[in-house]
């Protein structure tokens, strides 16, 4: 089953002499108003309850919990979108080779190379890899241990660093 959060911080406790890194998450208390059928695809409609607003996203996940539960489990799922990394160069971002330190080549060490053809086509071809900001893409962390669970405020501790950044949106997966 999956469960909607919020990343709040990242601090460290003082766990049988040793020093653990730790990820607060707040469980969201929301309500799925609808689940809304498109073209053999589901939507689901939640509102959010936050400092008494109500906010409406529409989201794909298919098994989201109708109301919200405090998870009863030790290890979960993460799927949350990391940080943004800007403008990237073609070997940053696609995890290209660079070119010869040595042999003639000189100021071209980072370089993307050829990008075309000759005359025959005289274009370059859709979805070359190319210089330019990196894609925002969902990540999964497996197995996370959870440390902390405060039924009352709603917050769960977790073991480690989560990709995302403060105050973003995430998706808690586990078992029943």
């Amino acid at each position: 089953m999956i469960i909607l959060g919020k990343k709040i911080r990242m601090k460290s406790l003082y766990l049988r002499g040793k020093i653990i890194p730790v990820t607060e998450i707040y469980l969201y208390n929301y309500k799925i108003n609808s689940i809304i059928k498109k073209e053999k695809q589901y939507y689901i409609e939640i509102f959010f309850y936050i400092k008494k607003k109500i906010k409406k996203i529409i989201i794909k996940e298919k098994n989201i919990l109708r109301e919200q539960k405090i998870i009863d489990c030790n290890y979960v799922n993460i799927i949350s979108y990391p940080k943004m990394k800007g403008f990237m160069g073609v070997i940053k971002k696609n995890n290209f080779s660079s070119n010869r330190k040595t042999h003639g080549n000189s100021k071209a060490h980072n370089k993307p190379g050829s990008i075309g053809m000759c005359q025959d086509p005289g274009r370059v071809f859709k979805g070359k890899k190319m210089p330019g900001r990196k894609k925002k893409c969902k990540k999964k962390v497996k197995n996370i241990k959870i440390i902390n669970l405060d039924k009352n405020k709603r917050i769960i501790d977790l073991f480690g660093s989560i990709p995302g950044k403060k105050m973003s949106n995430l998706f808690i997966e586990y078992d029943i």
